[in-house]
């Protein structure tokens, strides 16, 4: 079951930080625990994401849903994050957060099907 409370104190860090707000300050420990999630429990790190969409449509926030977690996921463990996102489509504000995968850390074959999802 997906926690709530880091969904939405995401949500507001990714807001607030875009203004350099100094309330960011305060919802930066959910940043922190998704990067964590990312790595750590792709499958909570998934539901989280669904969770995120679901709640938004703010093209900022969906940016980093794609530069951020789903990004990190793909560098952790391409093959299983291929399968959650293909389980997931279509989807048009998942579609878009794949639009802000970048390369990184994973390999030219990882990122090369990723542009093939979009």
């Amino acid at each position: 079951m997906i926690n709530e409370k880091l969904v939405d104190h995401w949500i507001q860090y990714q807001l607030k930080s875009r203004l350099n707000s100094a309330d960011s300050e305060l919802f930066e420990w959910a940043a922190d625990e998704v990067m964590d999630l990312s790595i750590l429990n792709l499958e909570q790190c998934w539901q989280f994401i669904l969770s995120v969409i679901s709640k938004t449509d703010d093209q900022w926030v969906l940016t980093n849903i794609g530069a951020g977690p789903i990004e990190d996921m793909l560098a952790t463990d391409s093959e299983l994050t291929f399968s959650l996102i293909k389980n997931s489509l279509p989807n048009k504000e998942l579609n878009f957060c794949i639009t802000n995968v970048w390369q990184n850390l994973m390999s030219e074959s990882t990122f090369k099907k990723v542009k093939k999802l979009i």
